[in-house]
């Protein structure tokens, strides 16, 4: 299970900020555990995609599939190519959409958000001295903002 990967302190953290169980939800599991999710979603778009075309061609009178072999024997391989240009097209538009939708958070700036469903001070967007990975930085951010641990100076 993806959960289990957060450390201990991701589960304790309860008792730190005393936040309900949705705002830890929403503020520690979920960046924890976000990237698993989405990477697991976008292999399994790609597999269902692959498994997808070919099973149309088996025994079904519609689809991608079918219209490839119909092409096929009617000799239009204009139409063939096409149906093919098509699945790539698809097929690439949803990674594409997988992978952006596992991206595009990365360099959006999240802790004011996080420390407000806390109920707590913010801190300022410059104040952080080093990077650090998600699910850390949002042990961090919510630690810092439960005033547990100590401020860099600014």
């Amino acid at each position: 299970m993806v959960v289990r990967r957060l450390f201990w302190g991701h589960r304790t953290a309860d008792t730190i900020t005393r936040a309900s169980r949705f705002e830890l939800l929403q503020t520690i599991m979920w960046p924890g555990i976000r990237a698993d999710v989405l990477t697991g979603l976008r292999f399994a778009l790609t597999s269902a995609w692959i498994i997808l075309v070919p099973a149309e061609m088996l025994g079904v009178d519609s689809g991608l599939g079918y219209f490839i072999l119909d092409s096929r024997d009617r000799f239009a391989y204009s139409d063939l190519v096409a149906a093919i240009v098509v699945i790539g097209a698809l097929g690439f538009a949803l990674d594409r959409l997988a992978h952006y939708l596992l991206t595009r958070r990365r360099h959006a700036v999240r802790r004011p958000q996080r420390a407000r469903a806390l109920g707590v001070q913010a801190r300022t967007r410059g104040s952080a001295s080093r990077r650090l990975p998600s699910t850390a930085s949002s042990l961090y951010s919510s630690l810092l903002c439960a005033r547990v641990l100590p401020r860099a100076r600014e």
